[in-house]
């Protein structure tokens, strides 16, 4: 079973941008899984100035990133490719960002 806020169904703007980083929230009082499923969504067109649909595609891989940093556990896109180049950029930022800080604090 996982749970699904419903982004965008009946909420306002800042409600549904609240829910793309209410994952770990959610998670820890429900006790299952987020999925998250803003990419598209209205709301980020209100965020992102105005933009079209056939233009949200960079506010909504920045609403899947916040998304994972905040606790979803699976993300519904329309631009996959994107969202995954993405997504392995941020976890090698993350890994070398581990590294060079255990390499700092050297021996334990």
């Amino acid at each position: 079973i996982v749970v699904d806020p419903g982004i965008g169904f009946g909420k306002r703007a800042d409600q549904s941008a609240a829910l793309v980083g209410a994952g770990a929230w959610l998670r820890a009082r429900l006790g299952r899984p987020v999925l998250i499923g803003a990419s598209r969504k209205r709301f980020l067109g209100r965020l992102s100035g105005g933009r079209p649909v056939g233009e949200r595609m960079l506010a909504s891989v920045a609403a899947a990133l916040t998304a994972v940093d905040r606790g979803a556990s699976l993300l519904r896109v329309h631009d996959v490719a994107e969202t995954c180049e993405a997504l392995r950029v941020r976890a090698a930022i993350l890994a070398a960002a581990g590294k060079a800080e255990a390499e700092l604090a050297g021996p334990s």
